[in-house]
Order: structure tokens, then sequence, then C-alpha cells
């Protein structure tokens, strides 16, 4: 299903849970730093490459050295979800910026390289708001830098969760540099 934006930070999809149908909100907010040109859309191609066309871009730059750029995205469902999955494009990392994923909301939760990367570039962290997933090491490398998020509620009481984007880089540069952006795609959602 295609979003539609129903303002400049909120976008709405009407998908289907197998018979019915379910009302799914995505809500962006910044909670430091400064979005970019084109943030929160569906990526066109430029800057480039991110990820395919119509994945749903994220980009920002940390204004303020020492307070990283974040972003959250908050997803509401009319239906109660049991798990969601989706694939991280651009999940990168240079010596001013390092992209951070997070996701909260749910029992379980992990994560995973697509590619592998170089020797020495492993994922770290826990994917928490405290503690997001990050490269080790310095990888720039857009075309092969793919990470795959999944988290799950066997009980299928979720009816809201976030994903965070966060620059993991410490301490954290502020301008230019610090411009970091990805993509989200191929979102799966069992109801």
């Amino acid at each position: 299903s295609q979003t539609t934006a129903t303002n400049a930070n909120t976008r709405t999809a009407t998908v289907s849970t197998g018979g019915s149908a379910a009302s799914l909100t995505i809500a962006r907010a910044t909670i430091a730093g400064t979005p970019q040109a084109g943030n929160f859309s569906p990526y066109t191609g430029t800057p480039g490459p991110v990820g395919p066309t119509g994945s749903l871009f994220m980009w920002q730059e940390t204004a303020t050295a020492n307070v990283p750029a974040r972003q959250r995205l908050t997803f509401t469902s009319s239906v109660p979800i049991r798990s969601v999955q989706f694939v991280i494009h651009d999940h990168t990392r240079s010596n001013e910026y390092s992209d951070g994923i997070s996701i909260e909301g749910f029992t379980t939760r992990s994560a995973a390289f697509i590619e592998a990367r170089p020797a020495g570039v492993n994922l770290t962290g826990a994917g928490s708001q405290a503690s997001p997933w990050s490269n080790s090491a310095v990888h720039t490398t857009n075309a092969t830098s793919r990470t795959q998020v999944t988290a799950q509620s066997p009980s299928a009481s979720v009816t809201s969760f976030t994903v965070d984007y966060v620059n993991t880089t410490a301490p954290a540069v502020a301008g230019g540099g610090s411009r970091q952006y990805i993509s989200l795609s191929d979102l799966e959602i069992c109801f």
C-alpha cells in the first residue's frame, strides 16, 4: 500500500489484514537536529543512491555539537500488530555521522546486515533508543549497506510503536559533515 501525506509530518495508509482493512498512520517528529529538504518523503533518486524509488526517505543534520540529530517515527495501527519487518537502506557510518536505528514497543527485536560488511564492521547496539543499532566502524558504501529489522509481540497486542533514526557518533559534530540519510522499504506487518 502506498502512503499518502496528510501534512508535512504525517503519512497514512490503509492496509489489508486478510479480509478486512486496517488504518496505519506514521507521524514524524524531530527530537534534535535539522531535517533536510525531501525528508519524510518518497525517495526520488537524489541524493543517492539511498534505496529504491518510493522508499521512505529520511535526511537530517546535527545542528548543535554533542546534541545528535534524531527523528522519531510513530506508527499507529487501528488493528493490533503481531510483528513488523522492514529494510533500512544506506545504513552507513563515516567519521562525522553514524546511522543509528531503534524500534520500541514490541516484546522482541532483532536486526541483521543483508549484505556482508568489510572485516571489522559489525552491527552493534540493542536496537533500543538508549542503544541503537549502528555500524562498529567506518563503512560508507551505500549499495551494500542494507539492514533488515524485525520486531515481534507474540500476543499481537501492539497498536503503536516507534522507530528512531539518530546520529550515534560520539561526540556528535555539527554542520554539513554530519548530514546523514537512510530510506525504509519492504515494510511487512503481521496482524
